[in-house]
């Protein structure tokens, strides 16, 4: 008996800490692109359907054999597929972000290795500007020595801000400021950069014109020229991966915490939340997520000034997306599993209070990801 009331309390005490009513799942979609494909971003347009970035697997070999390219997808808010591009760059490619533009068109950022054994030292980083139905309009390479390019967002000017690595001796981090046809008005190089792996850098227009970097362990913050204003790291945070500004001028972001110390899950880190003042003085840092957590992949900001944050996890059960809902101190609400066998890279809340979700999905063998859309519930009252 004193048993079972231990089991209850502690059963209590985990509805208490991750929410006891994370949302349903209303719908889920998947796609496979011509063999197996994956999303990186997606975006609410204006007709309120959705437009998704990522990649799609062109050989059907190994998951360390894959050859990418990119592909875009424009659904309805139902989920239905209106329309599916793909665009054939030199060699292994992959979409990061997509942007909705004024005219109702879009602009695709990412990367490209010409090298089939996934060297990126051959990288080039690459911007595609499509019309409304994803039909290709321009696109443009950009390399100085070695990019990797990661996340495209407007400018108040009708340009583009498009930021990347140099994956070379000096890993720095590159921002590439362009103009409306993607033509480059400035670029700078800042370090510390990232490790020689594959890690979005993000970054967006600030209220004041200038712009937010995420690098490794630090924000960054830039002018409209690129001049760094001011830089900060956090202890606690080894990758930002995503990072966006807040009402009051500061900034919230999520990414890939401190390695833990468990001897069970030695390799763990942990899903956090990082909410700092408009100086990049840190406000306070959150662990959403214990366990051997990959990372946080995305964070935006909700309607009642909260925050919802989409990543993935690997128990020792196997890879599962998780999608966090936190209040504006970031306390945790609720956390939602999505699948067994999954990773959820970008979430949005939408107009309804629900959430879409996107990532990828596989079966116990991890060969052929399908492209995964998740739409959820809104919060319960």
């Amino acid at each position: 008996m004193k048993k079972t009331l231990v089991m209850v309390a502690l059963t209590a005490l985990a509805a208490a800490a991750f929410g006891a009513n994370p949302p349903a799942i209303q719908w889920q979609r998947t796609f496979t692109g011509y063999r197996g494909a994956e999303a990186r971003w997606v975006e609410v347009t204006a007709d309120q359907g959705f437009i998704i970035a990522g990649s799609t697997d062109t050989t059907g070999s190994t998951l360390l054999k894959r050859v990418y390219a990119v592909m875009l997808l424009k659904l309805n808010s139902q989920g239905d597929l209106v329309w599916v591009r793909y665009f054939p760059t030199l060699g292994f490619s992959v979409a990061h972000s997509v942007r909705q533009t004024p005219d109702r068109g879009f602009v695709v950022a990412g990367q490209t290795m010409y090298d089939m054994n996934l060297n990126l030292r051959g990288g080039f980083t690459f911007l595609i500007r499509t019309d409304s139905l994803g039909n290709e309009l321009w696109r443009q390479y950009y390399r100085d020595k070695l990019t990797t390019g990661f996340v495209v967002s407007l400018t108040d000017d009708g340009g583009y801000v498009l930021s990347a690595f140099d994956p070379g001796s000096d890993s720095t981090i590159m921002v590439f400021k362009l103009d409306s046809v993607g033509q480059v008005q400035w670029q700078r190089r800042y370090l510390p950069g990232y490790f020689k792996t594959e890690q979005t850098v993000p970054i967006e227009q600030t209220s004041d014109r200038g712009f937010i970097v995420g690098t490794r362990t630090s924000l960054l913050k830039l002018d409209s020229l690129g001049n760094v204003q001011w830089q900060h790291g956090y202890p606690g945070a080894e990758r930002i991966w995503s990072v966006r500004e807040t009402p009051d001028s500061g900034f919230i972001a999520t990414g890939e915490g401190a390695y833990g110390t468990d001897p069970v899950f030695r390799d763990s880190v942990k899903f956090f939340l990082l909410k700092t003042d408009r100086h990049g003085n840190q406000t306070w840092l959150r662990d959403l997520y214990g366990g051997r957590v990959r990372a946080g992949r995305c964070v935006e900001l909700t309607s009642d000034g909260g925050y919802i944050a989409a990543g993935g996890t690997c128990p020792i059960s196997g890879l599962f997306g998780l999608v966090i809902r936190a209040d504006s101190t970031g306390t945790v609400l609720w956390t939602k599993s999505l699948a067994a066998r999954s990773g959820a890279y970008s979430v949005r809340q939408l107009a309804d209070g629900g959430y879409i979700v996107v990532g990828w999905s596989s079966d116990a063998s991890l060969e052929g990801l399908k492209l995964t859309v998740w739409r959820l519930a809104p919060d319960s009252k």
